[in-house]
């Protein structure tokens, strides 16, 4: 039939397309020798062995047309092990190429030897046999680092050719077991295909971390690859939201349509908008609807400013403070957008809580278009993005079109040779009083008119004499982000002009 030719001659084209997912990496290690740490040596020698057991199979059963692919794959699998192999030596970062990693390849040579001769000498239906379980090996291979990627959070060691074509290939191979009824063809396949889509799901989930930083010596750039990966991560997200915000707008259409329905057939009067009552306007009726903390464009009358404080990080990126100093721009980066937040004075989540690892860590009442995570930390772009704002409304994200404009603010810091604080406590009839004096720097934020100042906690806050020493030379220096980190919350003082008297 021309449908199976057709699904036959597909699956012939995906078999040879995974069979060249090794040189990809092998190519790249050649431009690149360094980025040999990140090929798992174990994938190209299961890739190896399995391409010459089928290779066996189809010379000595025979079976002709699993011979031209399968001596293609050997080829690779030598070439490309080779290779890595040649620049490992000579690597110090290849810490995968170890002694463990030789003797895994000496041992790989010599069954592959043991298997052709046995298959050579009248074996070749069990050689057969045993191709099957040697490809349900090599699909899972790549599984051998999952332990190091869920560690590190990072799916630099996984091939992203190899998991993407070999999920293709198994799933085209799949189906035409299942039309020719061929349990050895379709069984394999399917076990391949999940451990493929299990590692499509660690790459999604973990984008992949070079190592070392950009500015580092020994920087080691990424395999070409997983640019792939961040391309299809930051598409997927692009569609999420414009699904999001479709859906949305549907809702909205339906919602409305429904009001006016029953606003026809009703005599009472119908309320068309809602009454936002933030805290301290009064008890909620049915027509009224609290929201809390307000977003950042509701703030002001016109319009909300917001400056760039480089000595204030999370996710290693620079935040951005309103000029009132309440609320702040981060980068959440397990979600990969800028996110708006405040501190728990204004009702928001606090700087302390939102940074990776805590408990409120990438949340946030509104956010920015997707950045990439290949994105140097200045990079700024997604902020001034209007079209890819959104805010949340009834615990849900609702798209959104600021006004965004660009000034220009200034940062400073300032030196206070002596400065002295004070704080005083009582607690029924006892009070108590306690004093430090030391150097301190203070640093800020000059926008428009407003002066923010952020003032450094004062000494002894800790009991333990360490981390008291840690801050008092994070005080000393002007370490504001690794005062921050100890302390949590920083004290803001927002400083305005008086206005001219009219008298």
């Amino acid at each position: 039939m021309a449908a199976d030719f057709i699904l036959d001659t597909v699956a012939v084209c995906f078999a040879v397309f995974f069979m060249t997912a090794p040189l990809s990496q092998a190519i790249d290690v050649c431009g690149t020798p360094a980025k040999v740490r990140y090929v798992n040596p174990i994938n190209l020698l299961c890739f190896s062995l399995n391409c010459i057991t089928q290779l066996a199979y189809g010379l000595f059963l025979p079976v002709p047309p699993v011979v031209p692919c399968n001596a293609y794959g050997v080829f690779v699998g030598i070439f490309s092990t080779s290779a890595c192999w040649c620049f490992a030596r000579k690597e110090p970062h290849a810490k995968h190429w170890d002694r463990t990693a030789a003797f895994a390849t000496a041992f790989t040579g010599l069954l592959a030897a043991l298997i052709f001769a046995y298959a050579a000498f009248g074996g070749a239906a069990d050689v057969g046999v045993l191709g099957m379980m040697v490809g349900i090996i090599m699909y899972g291979a790549p599984l051998s680092s999952m332990k190091e990627v869920l560690r590190t959070k990072s799916s630099e060691t996984l091939p992203v050719m190899q998991s993407f074509l070999g999920f293709l290939n198994s799933s085209c191979w799949f189906t035409v077991g299942v039309r020719t009824g061929k349990v050895p063809v379709w069984g394999p396949n399917i076990i391949g295909m999940m451990l493929s889509l299990l590692q499509l799901a660690l790459i999604f989930k973990f984008p992949a971390k070079p190592a070392g930083d950009l500015e580092d010596e020994d920087f080691i750039p990424l395999l070409a690859e997983h640019s792939l990966a961040d391309v299809a991560r930051d598409t997927s997200r692009e569609w999420k939201e414009a699904i999001v915000e479709h859906s949305h707008s549907i809702s909205l259409f339906m919602k409305k349509s429904s009001q006016d329905l029953v606003g026809l057939f009703s005599h009472s009067p119908r309320v068309d908008n809602e009454y936002i009552s933030l805290d301290g306007d009064g008890p909620l009726t049915e027509n009224k609807k609290k929201v809390h903390p307000p977003l950042p464009w509701q703030i002001g009358k016109n319009f909300s400013v917001f400056a760039l404080e480089t000595g204030i990080t999370v996710s290693d990126r620079p935040t951005w403070w309103s000029e009132d100093g309440r609320y702040f721009i981060y980068y959440a980066q397990d979600y990969q957008h800028w996110k708006v937040n405040g501190l728990r004075s204004a009702g928001g989540d606090g700087i302390s809580s939102v940074r990776p690892g805590r408990r409120r860590a990438g949340c946030g009442f509104a956010r920015s278009s997707p950045v990439k995570a290949s994105a140097p930390p200045m990079d700024f772009a997604a902020l001034f993005e209007a079209g890819g704002w959104f805010e949340v409304d009834d615990d849900e994200w609702v798209s959104v079109k600021p006004s965004l404009l660009s000034k220009t603010a200034s940062s400073f810091r300032f030196v206070a040779e002596t400065a002295q604080t004070q704080e005083s406590a009582k607690v029924d009839e006892t009070s108590t009083t306690e004093q430090a004096v030391g150097r301190r720097v203070f640093c800020g934020l000059r926008c428009k008119e407003a002066l923010l100042l952020f003032l450094p906690p004062k000494p002894g806050i800790e009991e333990e004499d360490s981390i008291v020493m840690d801050l008092e030379q994070s005080a000393e220096i002007g370490d504001m982000d690794g005062l921050l980190k100890k302390t949590g919350e920083p004290d803001v003082i927002s400083l305005k002009p008086r206005k001219a008297s009219k008298l």
